[in-house]
């Protein structure tokens, strides 16, 4: 399927760009492709949010259908995973920016992404660690008034008032 995919590839684009689907010979490789990457970038450890969304486009421009259940219930236990690792080590911006960004996506995803879990952690840290980072960045502290600020963000995207 991926050498069928490659070889066809500008064809496709092409019919697309004119208006035509493609051709019934050709979408289930395409189909295939779209859907193994997206698992594939959906369950790394580092989410890769402009590749994702990339091929988020090329789902939606091909119109293929994108095995909702299995990359949603995958995409959760990504952003579980990292949740837990903020959770474990709270000082870590990178993994807190990561949070966000994978939490609006999950937000744009065109499936359902249930993130129970991770609003429950997040409310846990909110009550116990935002504190002491609040405290910190009011007393002028530069890396936690950025803290702040991305933890706060990641609340309005988990739907968790602050």
């Amino acid at each position: 399927y991926r050498q069928q995919y490659e070889t066809n590839y500008p064809l496709v684009r092409f019919l697309i760009d004119l208006g035509n689907p493609i051709p019934k010979s050709l979408y289930p490789a395409v189909e295939f492709i779209v859907n193994t990457d997206l698992r594939f970038s959906l369950s790394q450890d580092e989410l890769d949010l402009d590749r994702i969304n990339g091929l988020l486009e090329e789902a939606r421009v091909c119109n293929v259908h994108l095995d909702s259940e299995g990359l949603g219930l995958l995409f959760r236990q990504t952003i579980e995973k990292i949740m837990e690792r903020f959770v474990s080590t709270p000082e870590d911006q990178t993994c807190l920016e990561q949070l966000v960004g994978a939490a609006e996506l999950a937000r744009a995803m065109p499936f359902e992404v249930d993130l129970w879990k991770v609003q429950n952690l997040y409310y846990r840290m909110l009550q116990e660690i935002y504190p002491q980072f609040q405290q910190h960045a009011q007393g002028g502290d530069a890396a936690a008034q950025e803290w702040v600020h991305q933890f706060v963000a990641l609340g309005g995207q988990l739907s968790v008032r602050v």
